[in-house]
């Protein structure tokens, strides 16, 4: 694997020239070290951070490789990914707290990836925009005071469900940190990983379908099994928590995961899901701007139900969920706009959620 990864690193790089070959190199030697296992945990590393050192160096002058800009960032998540298993086998304090420090950079260039690729804006603005720069161990803390929450960190180590899973509240000295391997709890379970994604987002499993109530509730009580039961432990009794998953786990609906007794986790925890903690600052003072200006973004809110999808009926209770979601801002002293059903296309509710600072969506998975 690791091998594969090379050569196709060095594929890349002969298009980039001679820099990129040599983090290409770089990176692929710290992923040979890194098979060897925690022997050469320490070369592995360095060389690890060396190609991550030049990767940086060429994306801040990716001007005359516009065309590999992707490639490029995904050698920098391969690097990331690469270096967190290699600090985390050598598990010191400092090296597991420097893996979570590389975990939230990959958190920001998974996102920077997604939309860019997706047009949402500019390579040059979402990376302006978005802060892929380390997050110190203080400023992580001082996230938890800020949001008076727990803060959970899910990391993707690679395509085959192996997770780095951190959690810390306010006032813990360090985080605890768990590797969880999704594949040996699946495997006693039910299929693959990347068979749960995909009946993640099988239209049968809609509520609405003769079955597929059931058959969803099995898959929500799956994915607690393999991505909460591991870490449950970790988090308690925590009410609040800021959740960070990576990648696909965004996709995940976290506070539908069913227990052992069928109750979802909506009702234990309460739920902030954030893509990347990098991105949690900018907001929290956004918040704060709009609260001492009382601007129209602390007054105003958005409340999307049904949107009309072809070929599929109302999702059952959405339009019940959405009107109490609308009462209840409304009771809050907040401007609602309702945006439903056939007028609930990407455009209006993008226009409306301009200027919002609530946004409810009361809309299928995946929407």
């Amino acid at each position: 694997k690791a091998a594969d990864s090379f050569r196709h690193a060095l594929s890349c790089a002969r298009e980039g020239g001679e820099v990129l070959q040599q983090a290409a190199a770089l990176v692929g030697l710290g992923l040979v070290l890194l098979e060897a296992g925690k022997s050469q945990a320490d070369v592995a590393i360095e060389a690890l951070k060396r190609g991550q050192g030049v990767l940086s160096e060429l994306l801040s002058d990716v001007g005359a490789l516009e065309t590999l800009r992707v490639e490029l960032l995904s050698q920098v998540m391969l690097c990331a990914r690469a270096l967190q298993i290699a600090l985390l086998q050598r598990a010191s304090p400092a090296d597991l707290t420097e893996a979570l420090s590389i975990a939230i950079q990959a958190q920001a260039t998974d996102t920077i990836i997604a939309m860019g690729e997706a047009r949402v804006l500019p390579w040059d603005e979402l990376e302006d925009d978005l802060d892929t720069s380390p997050m110190t161990w203080p400023e992580l803390q001082a996230l938890a005071v800020q949001t008076a929450c727990g803060v959970l960190v899910y990391s993707l180590l690679d395509d085959h469900g192996t997770l780095a899973v951190w959690a810390w509240t306010a006032g813990q000295p360090a985080p605890s940190v768990r590797v969880v391997e999704m594949q040996s709890v699946l495997g006693s379970v039910a299929g693959s990983w990347s068979e749960m994604l995909e009946k993640l987002h099988d239209p049968a499993l809609a509520v609405g379908e003769p079955g597929g109530g059931e058959r969803w509730n099995e898959l929500m009580r799956v994915l607690y099994q393999v991505l909460w039961s591991p870490v449950e432990d970790m988090v308690g009794a925590w009410p609040r928590l800021l959740l960070a998953p990576q990648g696909a786990l965004n996709l995940m609906p976290w506070g539908a995961l069913l227990d052992p007794l069928g109750h979802p986790l909506l009702l234990k925890h309460a739920f902030i899901l954030e893509p990347s903690l990098q991105c949690v600052p900018g907001v929290l003072r956004s918040l704060a701007e709009a609260q001492a200006t009382h601007s129209p973004l602390h007054s105003s809110a958005l409340v999307v139900s049904n949107p009309f999808l072809m070929g599929s009926s109302a999702l059952p209770g959405a339009q019940d969920e959405a009107n109490a979601a609308a009462d209840a801002l409304k009771k809050l002293g907040k401007n609602v706009a309702e945006v439903k059903e056939e007028n609930a296309t990407f455009s209006t509710v993008k226009e409306h959620a301009k200027g919002a600072g609530w946004v409810h969506l009361a809309v299928p998975l995946g929407w």
